[in-house]
């Protein structure tokens, strides 16, 4: 065997060299042995790599949307808590999560989907920014219409002196 990882002369390596390994044989019954071993794990833990890899790969997603969820506010002019905005971006995700699902279910693929699932989300985004926005500032009634009087003092509540 042949190594070369340096830009000198090739290092060369002899198996005859290992005495201890005599009796160690790969062959066609060996590697089907190891396969039917790897067989009976290899699904879960392929399994388990692959939620783990879509948790952490949601979570950042999250992250992220939840830093554009900050400029949605800036640009109404108003301030939300970072946890309310993280909230905002995994529920305005999930529409696309649920769409993409149902159309690989059904073997659709639309070209580009990545593009349309990102603009649904953030639709929902800044619809949620908007409306937590408006029901932060306060209302006022527009100049010019009356406004009602306050109601009378009821005689059966307990005043403070």
């Amino acid at each position: 065997m042949i190594f070369d990882k340096s830009p000198g002369p090739p290092e060369v390596f002899d198996f005859k060299d290992l005495k201890d390994f005599d009796q160690f044989v790969f062959d066609q019954a060996m590697l089907n042995e190891w396969l039917e071993i790897a067989r009976g794990w290899l699904a879960p833990v392929v399994y388990v790599v692959c939620v783990l890899g879509a948790y952490i790969f949601r979570m950042l997603q999250a992250l992220i949307y939840a830093c554009i969820g900050l400029a949605f506010a800036s640009m109404r002019r108003t301030t939300l808590p970072y946890p309310a905005l993280m909230r905002l971006s995994v529920m305005s995700v999930t529409p696309g999560i649920i769409i993409e699902t149902v159309l690989d279910t059904v073997g659709i693929i639309i070209p580009y989907g990545f593009l349309l699932y990102f603009l649904i989300a953030m639709g929902f985004l800044a619809f949620g920014v908007g409306a937590c926005a408006d029901q932060n500032t306060p209302t006022t009634p527009p100049t010019g219409i009356p406004q009602a009087p306050a109601p009378p003092a009821s005689p059966y509540t307990r005043q403070e002196m």
